[in-house]
């Protein structure tokens, strides 16, 4: 990147007269911040996720069948790719995705690319989320996350909402998974495909060309957290 710098600013210097230097110094202050800003977008996303030390602080995830998962355990020597799909029983929106969801998890299945399904709304208990998973018979595990680790984790705010990141945890993507919905509509079809080609270009060792995008659907349902009580005994509040 400095050396992209470089020779930006040897390109310009040459191409304005030299008596102009006031506009020569505008220019290459603009060039400089405007390259800077693209290294920070760039190493931001590159960054990898630090799963907390703490286990109360860590994402702790429960399956169809109520067993409590680390978010750790989902990586295994084969994988190269992990993409969760925050998602909902109930949003138009994620029910509509489903069918294009299990298309891509068939066609990366083989390439190390890993789905998750994670359902984060606090209102969805752990029946509610199996059923639903059962009747959209969704190929790849499906986690409840309730508590909302593991979307604060991964800053997630909608559903459906994806994250890749890549073996090293480090966030390739994160966003929409295509252009179909926006916020003031829809598309009669989706023209580019952000999850799809996020996926092919971190398989072949690339940054992807988009690597955010605002997702469109319903807001994740957050329980309240009441502020810790100064002074509470077990003796005095809570025994009997």
């Amino acid at each position: 990147m400095k050396e992209q710098i470089v020779r930006r600013q040897q390109l310009i210097f040459w191409l304005v007269p030299r008596q102009d230097t006031c506009l020569m110094r505008y220019l290459l202050s603009a060039l400089a911040a405007i390259l800077f800003t693209a290294l920070l977008i760039s190493s931001a996303m590159a960054t990898a996720i630090e799963v907390p030390s703490s286990s109360e602080d860590r994402p702790k995830l429960k399956s169809i069948y109520g067993v409590t998962h680390g978010v750790t355990e989902l990586k295994d020597p084969q994988t190269r790719v992990m993409v969760f799909i925050f998602t909902d029983v109930d949003c138009p929106v994620a029910q509509l995705y489903q069918p294009r969801l299990k298309k891509m998890h068939a066609d990366f299945a083989d390439q190390g690319v890993k789905f998750f399904a994670i359902y984060p709304n606090a209102r969805t208990e752990i029946p509610e989320m199996a059923k639903h998973a059962h009747d959209q018979d969704l190929p790849y595990p499906a986690f409840s996350d309730t508590d909302h680790l593991l979307a604060d984790l991964l800053d997630a705010e909608a559903t459906p909402e994806v994250v890749v990141l890549n073996a090293d945890w480090e966030k390739k993507y994160q966003g929409a998974i295509d252009n179909q919905f926006k916020r003031q509509g829809r598309r009669g079809t989706a023209s580019v495909h952000y999850l799809r080609d996020a996926i092919e270009q971190t398989l072949s060792g690339h940054t992807p060309t988009i690597q955010s995008m605002p997702p469109s659907g319903c807001p994740i349902e957050r329980m309240k957290k009441l502020p810790p009580r100064a002074g509470l005994t077990y003796h005095r509040d809570i025994a009997p």
